[in-house]
């Protein structure tokens, strides 16, 4: 990957490229994927910008788009969306599998426990809405509590 910083913004670009065969001739890997990352961090804001493809070529396997934003206030409140495109035509499957796209909006607030500075609790919460094209849409709140503690 190549990144380069000037000042509070930060942008890093990369990729990856894997092909072999099995031993037993059962089958083959050819994947490509790449990103760009863009970061803006002037305290009290820290902001994120992240773009990535997977192209598969093998016979059934989805390539995948995926775009992500986010923004974290002082640290302690996070806001992001994730946006998601999964695309089985383009390998040329059966049509056995159907393109599903996929969004999640989320939140995040940090609390430090009983005011030690190294003790957090992170109440998270989210909201993700799928839709493939075989079906309706289906949506899924959900929320989350996690506790960390840095030694």
């Amino acid at each position: 990957s190549v990144t380069f910083t000037n000042g509070p913004f930060t942008a890093s670009v990369g990729g990856e490229w894997v092909e072999f065969d099995f031993e037993d001739d059962s089958g083959e890997v050819d994947r490509m994927g790449y990103g760009a990352t863009l970061r803006y961090d002037s305290a009290p804001i820290l902001a994120h910008f992240n773009v990535a493809h997977l192209d598969d070529d093998e016979s059934g396997n989805p390539d995948v788009t995926s775009v992500g934003a986010n923004v974290i206030y002082d640290g302690r409140i996070g806001l992001g969306v994730v946006y998601s495109d999964n695309d089985f035509d383009e390998n040329g499957d059966d049509g056995d599998l159907d393109d599903a796209d996929l969004t999640t909006i989320y939140a995040a607030y940090v609390i430090k426990i009983f005011g030690f500075d190294r003790a957090r609790m992170t109440l998270g919460v989210s909201y993700s809405m799928a839709d493939d094209d075989a079906g309706p849409p289906e949506d899924l709140l959900a929320g989350r509590v996690r506790f960390n503690y840095a030694f």
